[in-house]
């Protein structure tokens, strides 16, 4: 099986949220790409951040450490990250990792950003 690189789309909404969409794999190797697509909303004063990874079909312990990280980073600015999972192996990481206690996963974009807002 042949894993596919990632790819990042930033989607800058008003004010504080953003959306970053990720297609593809997360491990070790592409991680890195994963962590950048995160800082750099961040970089730019978002507070609020979507991660859109509807379109991910594996993650490995390094994109869940990125995203432990940004999770981190974003509520020291007082903000959140918000993720959007399909993929059930990548959800069931996701919640083995308890990373779904600091970065609350939604079904769907539209309900993520609704989260945003209510938090």
């Amino acid at each position: 099986m042949a894993i596919s690189p990632p790819r990042y789309q930033q989607l800058s909404l008003e004010g504080e949220r953003h959306v970053v969409v990720a297609e593809g794999s997360i491990d070790m190797s592409t991680a890195p790409l994963l962590a950048a697509a995160l800082d750099e909303p961040i970089e730019l004063g978002k507070t609020h951040v979507v991660l859109d990874m509807s379109g991910v079909r594996f993650i490995d312990s390094m994109a869940v450490h990125v995203l432990m990280g940004a999770a981190r980073e974003l509520r020291q600015r007082f903000g959140r990250l918000v993720l959007v999972i399909a993929d059930p192996g990548v959800l069931r990481i996701v919640q083995l990792t308890r990373l779904d206690l600091m970065a609350p996963v939604y079904e769907s974009r539209e309900a993520a950003l609704r989260g945003l807002i209510d938090a």
